[in-house]
C-alpha cells in the first residue's frame, strides 16, 4: 500500500515547479510550502512573486534564521537594503538567543 502511495507521487517531482505547486496545494498553511515556492519563484527571476510567498512564509512562523537569512538575500536582490539589513539583524536576534 505505502509502495504505491509513494508511486502515485513520483509525478509531484517533475520539477521544483510542480513540487511546490502540489505542496501548496496539500498544505497551504505550511510556512515551508510557501518558503519553498519563494525559493522557486526567485530562481526563476519572478523577485516580486518570490517576496510575496516570502512574506507569507514569515507571516505563518517568522522565527525560522533560515528563512529569515534567505528573505534578507531576496531583499538585498530587490535592492531593498533597510529590509535586508531588518531581516538580517532578526536573523542573528534570534539565532544568537538560541546559543545562549
Amino acid at each position: 500500500a505505502f509502495a504505491w502511495m509513494s508511486w502515485m507521487r513520483v509525478p509531484v517531482w517533475k520539477d521544483n515547479r510542480t513540487f511546490a505547486l502540489s505542496l501548496l496545494e496539500a498544505h497551504p498553511e505550511s510556512y515551508r510550502g510557501h518558503w519553498v515556492a519563494g525559493r522557486v519563484l526567485g530562481a526563476s527571476g519572478n523577485l516580486a512573486a518570490a517576496d510575496r510567498e516570502l512574506r507569507v512564509a514569515r507571516s505563518i512562523h517568522d522565527r525560522d534564521v533560515s528563512l529569515l537569512r534567505e528573505s534578507a538575500d531576496l531583499a538585498r536582490a530587490m535592492g531593498q537594503a533597510d529590509s535586508a539589513r531588518y531581516f538580517t539583524t532578526r536573523a542573528d536576534s534570534i539565532d544568537g538567543a538560541r546559543r545562549k
